[in-house]
């Protein structure tokens, strides 16, 4: 394996000397975080490429143009719900916008951040290789590396030197990304890393630049025939096979597994991605429940060999109406079993209710934008 300098060099090569200088002498540093075998160091910079903008981004800069801040930002996309006209009003202001956006005129998220005064929204956007937001944060992750409530008191050291790759690594041991990087998955260690999917190209790039450099070369050149096997991916190619799929159950996530993930969801009306999100999973298990609903075309798909005919085919709204339907029935479980307490704390009826509605209505919610984006909006998709 190539030294971890030199991949970093290569790779950033307008990288701030600071960072240079943590990674330079951050050996020891990854050593105690276990990240030290090829998959983890892959993932993990992979992360820390897009984070820090090739490393060359100390603090987030919040000088977001209207159309960006948008995407970011606004409604359906954040919990800011920033409208055409705010974006407008605080493009070019960027202390405005990250108390609009992380501060207090974004309760929920300062509430999530733990910026509870005037000014912590600025004052602790994003920061260093991770980014790391929040006075929350700062805070938790000082402390985390032995160096106290020194973060909090001043953001500006995350970037020193030394102590810069300290707070990145803290924050991917503590989301378990160890072990998510084991298994390749890239779209679970973004999640935890991001909150989100934001820029999941980007890292999946990023990664793919990485891994040549990194991989041990007496081994597979496959990133997924290096991971570890998957139980979750094993599951999943069992369910495939049943429905039709020639996979192989090994419990790796490569290539075919994919190609028979996207052609499931191209049949189905879900977002074509190949990744196994949480509608694809449910829709699945649908289908796997339901007798088959047209004859699978003679043509094979994408990742399908030729004469296979997969069952899993045609499914469509009856997928979105099941799909639900289990949702809501999970929900009424939850309030039947508060049920026998009706009569001695009324309030709890009322709460049970409440609980019923709001909790469908945002599974329902969610489900027509995951299902509306696919059938009906000329959008990019976005990963489940």
């Amino acid at each position: 394996m190539t030294q971890l300098i030199d991949v970093v060099r290569r790779c950033a090569p307008r990288a701030r000397p600071e960072y240079i200088e943590a990674f330079e002498n951050g050996q020891e540093l990854f050593e105690r975080y276990g990240v030290t075998t090829p998959l983890r160091l892959a993932h993990f910079l992979a992360q820390v490429m897009h984070e820090s903008g090739r490393l060359t981004v100390v603090r987030e800069d919040m000088r977001y143009r209207t159309s960006r801040m948008m995407q970011i930002f606004g409604v359906g996309r954040h919990s800011a719900r920033v409208t055409q006209a705010e974006a407008k009003a605080l493009a070019g202001k960027p202390e405005s916008l990250a108390e609009r956006v992380y501060g207090l005129g974004n309760p929920r998220k300062a509430r999530e951040l733990g910026n509870t005064r005037p000014g912590d929204g600025w004052k602790y956007r994003g920061n260093g290789l991770m980014q790391t937001t929040g006075r929350g944060a700062h805070r938790r992750l000082g402390k985390s590396v032995g160096l106290g409530d020194m973060f909090e008191r001043d953001p500006t050291r995350v970037t020193y030197f030394k102590y810069a790759l300290l707070p990145a690594l803290a924050e991917w041991k503590e989301a378990g990304c160890n072990a998510m990087a084991d298994r390749n998955d890239i779209r679970a260690i973004t999640k935890a890393i991001n909150g989100g999917y934001n820029g999941y190209k980007d890292r999946v790039a990023q990664f793919n630049k990485l891994w040549p450099l990194l991989r041990d070369k007496r081994k597979p050149a496959e990133s997924w025939k290096a991971a570890k096997v998957d139980p979750a991916t094993k599951t999943l190619q069992r369910n495939l096979v049943k429905l039709g799929y020639e996979l192989k159950v090994d419990g790796r996530f490569g290539p075919k597994t994919a190609g028979a993930v996207r052609d499931f969801q191209a049949r189905n009306g879900l977002v074509k991605d190949g990744i196994p999100g949480p509608i694809t999973l449910e829709a699945i298990k649908v289908r796997l429940a339901a007798p088959a609903y047209a004859e699978a075309p003679e043509t094979a798909a994408d990742g399908v060999p030729d004469g296979a005919k997969p069952t899993a085919v045609g499914v469509g709204g009856n997928v979105v109406s099941q799909t639900v339907n289990r949702a809501a029935e999970s929900i009424q479980e939850q309030v039947n079993q508060l049920a026998p307490y009706v009569d001695v704390i009324p309030i709890i009826k009322t709460g049970a209710a409440i609980l019923a509605v709001v909790s469908t209505g945002l599974i329902i919610y969610g489900l027509w934008r995951q299902f509306g984006s696919s059938l009906f909006s000329r959008r990019p998709p976005v990963p489940q």
